[in-house]
């Protein structure tokens, strides 16, 4: 699900192009998926995360520009001041209205803002900027799930997967998730 959701991200609207810069918020998997299927498109990838561990990760997956929120507050700053004038092209935004002006600012004439969740909650689908397509993604559908899972195989791209719990360790998994240690996905085996 949330390879697809960022293949969804990538695709569905505007299709990703070799040389675009794509912005990920956090290292979780839609992100983290995010990054692997886009630098597998031929674009850049600028990741954040309050975790340099978890950065350095990113980065042995090709994310091009990793950028500590925590230490780096003023985020957008560090990421327009390194991209010069090259305007991102979309963001894989899972955070929502708290970074809503941040990354709007960010985009190119015709940027994409790509909704995943929107976890900020006080988000509204009608709030929209001038020259910004305000995407929201879902997660796919059958078609988009066999078009990824082709060019998945295609590209050599393995879901990055953090811990796998047994179903009767279930409430460990979700310790697992709201401890935010995790890096990609949290799975659950239902065997």
């Amino acid at each position: 699900c949330a390879a697809l959701t960022a293949w969804s991200a990538l695709t569905a609207f505007r299709l990703t192009a070799p040389g675009d810069w794509i912005l990920a918020h956090g290292t979780g998997g839609v992100s983290i998926a995010a990054l692997q299927l886009a630098k597998a498109m031929g674009a850049h990838v600028a990741i954040t995360s309050s975790s340099d561990a978890k950065l350095a990760r990113a980065r042995s997956y090709g994310a091009d520009l990793a950028i500590n929120y925590r230490t780096t507050p003023d985020w957008a700053g560090a990421i327009r001041k390194e991209l010069g004038d090259r305007p991102l092209a979309n963001v894989i935004d899972t955070v929502g209205v708290a970074q809503y002006d941040d990354n709007t600012g960010l985009l190119g004439e015709g940027g994409q803002l790509s909704g995943i969740g929107m976890l900020g909650s006080d988000f509204s689908w009608t709030r929209q900027t001038e020259g910004v397509n305000l995407a929201p993604i879902g997660v796919g559908n059958r078609d988009q799930h066999e078009a990824m899972t082709a060019f998945m195989a295609a590209h050599r791209i393995r879901p990055v997967v953090d811990v796998v719990f047994d179903l009767d360790r279930l409430a460990d998994a979700y310790r697992h998730l709201e401890s935010g240690r995790f890096f990609g996905k949290v799975g659950v085996n239902l065997w």
